[in-house]
């Protein structure tokens, strides 16, 4: 399917799940780089200032894995999750 609707030079290699501790290295090298991204004025996100810190402690991004994959097993994707985080603040 994703070959079908996407560059097929980007597919070249089969598609695989990641295992556990490659999905904590992951979520936890993109929580870090959104420091980097902050820092640079490139962020699509701002997290919360009481939040930041946790950015890059390997609970906080348990957590988020967590969260994520049980936003997948509801069925509920980015938009969802983006429209929960505005109704929530």
């Amino acid at each position: 399917l994703v070959r079908a609707h996407q560059d097929a030079d980007l597919f070249a290699d089969p598609l695989r799940l990641l295992s556990g501790p490659e999905q904590d290295v992951t979520v936890r090298e993109l929580l870090a780089g959104q420091l980097d991204l902050e820092k640079e004025g490139l962020a699509h996100v701002r997290w919360p200032d009481e939040l930041r810190s946790c950015l890059t402690t390997r609970g906080f991004a348990d957590e988020v894995r967590a969260v994520l994959a049980r936003s997948r097993e509801l069925g509920l994707g980015p938009d969802a999750l983006a429209a929960f985080a505005r109704r929530t603040g």
